[in-house]
């Protein structure tokens, strides 16, 4: 699959015919199929842990399309417009959340798009350059120290 070519229904379908029992592939299909570059952005804005979990369950090759709409939503700073009382809680979720996913997903499968490696590098930079945003003092004793994290995914997926 082109890192830039949107999944099609037929290979959702096909997903969700493969994995009966999984009820979040459909429910992630409603969120991401079809959706609008804007709507996919309110998403993330609206629930970044829900949209999350929703990559999360989604095979490589539906992961492999979606995840530039995260990567683009954390080098925008989309995050940073959240009406929460408690930003600074929300940039640690944020991290956290991210930081979490692709770990998790490198272990699991390695990065065959160029393309998503160097965005995922771009994202893990933008991190690290704007790590005062992510790693709060209070962020760090709920989410643990981001700057390690990024540093562990950096070196994995530069190792790719």
């Amino acid at each position: 699959m082109n890192y830039s070519t949107p999944p099609t229904e037929a290979t959702w379908d096909d997903y969700i015919e493969q994995q009966p029992g999984n009820i979040d592939l459909p429910y992630a299909k409603r969120r991401f199929f079809n959706k609008t570059h804007n709507e996919v952005f309110a998403g993330f804005k609206s629930n970044v842990i829900e949209r999350t979990d929703e990559l999360h369950f989604m095979p490589m090759e539906l992961f492999s399309y979606y995840i530039q709409y995260y990567f683009e939503y954390i080098q925008t700073g989309v995050y940073q417009t959240h009406k929460m009382e408690d930003r600074w809680f929300f940039r640690g979720e944020v991290s956290s959340c991210f930081l979490g996913l692709i770990k998790e997903k490198l272990d699991e499968y390695p990065v065959e798009s160029q393309s998503m490696k160097q965005d995922l590098l771009d994202t893990v930079d933008y991190m690290l350059q704007n790590i005062d945003h992510f790693n709060s003092e209070d962020n760090i004793e709920v989410y643990g120290d981001a700057v390690q994290k990024l540093k562990h995914i950096k070196a994995l997926t530069e190792n790719l």
